[in-house]
């Protein structure tokens, strides 16, 4: 295992918990309120944010990451100033499509707008977004591609669109629950796993745009309007 102090922010190569490179483990004293994540140290790409790297980090309002990261893991934003998040490109061999984002990743980020990403994004865990109430934008055309586990956009009041790609997903217990601007739901996969009826609780006039093969109108939670386009 190596450590390496660079610009206030300590990073971690440990190829028994990352094997693709660098891990931004924490900010250790890096106050500035915009903040860019190299995209090689020494040569080796950073391909992941860590756990708590950042949380709770009251300077921070724009931050950039290189297209090298693939994860971004649990509370590693969670109660920033965060406004901004923007994957900047890079001529790196290494670039994974993917994007992981796991449990509470950006929970409590009230102040977040948008993250600017041409990846691919999974959710791995929870609340991953719970309370962006200022949150618009995830990726290009805020398309998913996995399931949305329980709780994900909770209070995302500004979120007016998803739009979900995996063959098979599943959309969990009150995943966009107060969504109040959210106005059109689709689904391009075969058949849905498994919805849980209070996944779009406290909303109306919701969009589904999905295959005939979906049982969606069953799901109707009381009080929200849901139109269905075979």
């Amino acid at each position: 295992m190596q450590e390496i102090m660079q610009d206030g922010i300590k990073y971690r190569k440990d190829t028994s918990a990352n094997p693709w490179g660098w891990t931004v483990v924490k900010n250790v004293s890096n106050t500035n309120n915009h903040i860019r994540i190299p995209a090689v140290i020494n040569g080796t790409p950073v391909t992941m944010i860590g756990k708590e790297s950042f949380s709770c980090n009251g300077s921070l309002n724009i931050i950039e990451l290189p297209d090298t990261i693939r994860a971004i893991f649990d509370y590693a934003f969670f109660g920033t100033n965060l406004q901004k998040v923007s994957i900047y490109k890079t001529e790196m061999l290494s670039v994974c499509t993917r994007l992981s984002i796991q449990q509470c990743a950006f929970m409590n980020c009230f102040h977040l707008e948008a993250i600017i990403c041409d990846k691919e994004v999974y959710f791995t865990g929870q609340k991953v977004f719970a309370n962006c109430n200022l949150l618009t934008t995830f990726n290009k055309d805020n398309q998913v591609y996995s399931s949305i586990p329980a709780w994900t956009f909770l209070n995302c009041y500004n979120l007016e669109n998803v739009v979900l790609h995996a063959r098979r997903p599943s959309v969990l217990s009150h995943a966009f629950c107060n969504c109040r601007s959210l106005c059109s739901l689709t689904f391009t996969g075969e058949r849905l796993h498994e919805v849980k009826p209070d996944m779009w609780k406290f909303l109306k006039n919701i969009k589904i745009i999905c295959k005939e093969s979906h049982p969606l109108t069953e799901l109707v939670y009381t009080g929200t309007k849901v139109e269905i386009l075979l």
